[in-house]
């Protein structure tokens, strides 16, 4: 049974307007709701043979480091050591209740990042987030 998703829910088309006026006070409104998500992960053929699920992870983990205000997803689960490093607790429960795969499947994603040098192990549940400056790019230089 195909269902269009237009027919359980409208969607429009968004206007300079909307953007420009309202879109800024929206993301304040919501920006506990929302992850973001590094356009090169996508788009970069550096990140091309990456698993979807292993590129959301990463940047369910990359939000949470870089995120340090008063957001209830992730009070206590960002720290910093002696040497100012960030790292965050990420418990694999965790991340198979956001991912919404089999346990199996979600090792499978922190193994692929690991492997990737993507995050670092600091213990069982706490990573280090690698980040370059690719990840923080709002668009790619073509």
């Amino acid at each position: 049974m195909n269902v269009i998703l237009s027919e359980k829910k409208p969607f429009w088309v968004v206007t300079h307007k909307f953007a420009v006026d309202y879109f800024t006070e929206i993301a304040k409104r919501l920006k506990h709701a929302w992850i973001p998500f590094p356009e090169p992960l996508m788009y970069s053929p550096v990140y091309r043979d990456i698993t979807l699920g292993a590129k959301v992870l990463y940047s369910f983990m990359l939000n949470r480091t870089l995120d340090w205000t008063e957001n209830p997803f992730h009070t206590n689960k960002q720290f910093y050591n002696t040497n100012d490093e960030v790292y965050v607790t990420f418990p694999l429960d965790e991340a198979v209740d956001l991912l919404q795969y089999s346990t199996a499947k979600t090792k499978k994603c922190y193994e692929e990042l690991l492997r990737l040098h993507m995050i670092d192990r600091k213990n069982k549940n706490e990573y280090f987030v690698l980040c370059n400056e690719d990840m923080l790019k709002y668009k790619i230089d073509s």
